[in-house]
């Protein structure tokens, strides 16, 4: 992920540079962090929607197991009252 993911902020950052003809160390310094800042937000919010995905189809699941369960414990109660 890294790999295509730094590249492409390497890139960005020099052409934000670039285009705002920042010319002072401490202004590049203050764009790095502004950038490293956009960075890490975007990729907590995208961790954040995958790790819902993933949270849901886990309830999901277990919802379809729960259900399939109790309808096998339905029928074993009819088996048993049969027996009887």
């Amino acid at each position: 992920m890294s790999a295509r993911v730094l590249p492409v902020l390497a890139l960005l950052s020099a052409a934000i540079l670039y285009l705002t003809d920042i010319e002072n160390y401490l202004e590049i310094f203050f764009t790095f962090i502004a950038i490293s800042f956009l960075a890490v937000s975007i990729t907590w919010w995208w961790w954040v929607m995958f790790a819902v995905k993933n949270i849901q189809e886990n309830i999901t699941k277990s919802v379809d197991q729960f259900e399939n369960i109790r309808e096998d414990i339905r029928k074993l109660r009819k088996d048993i009252y049969k027996a009887k």
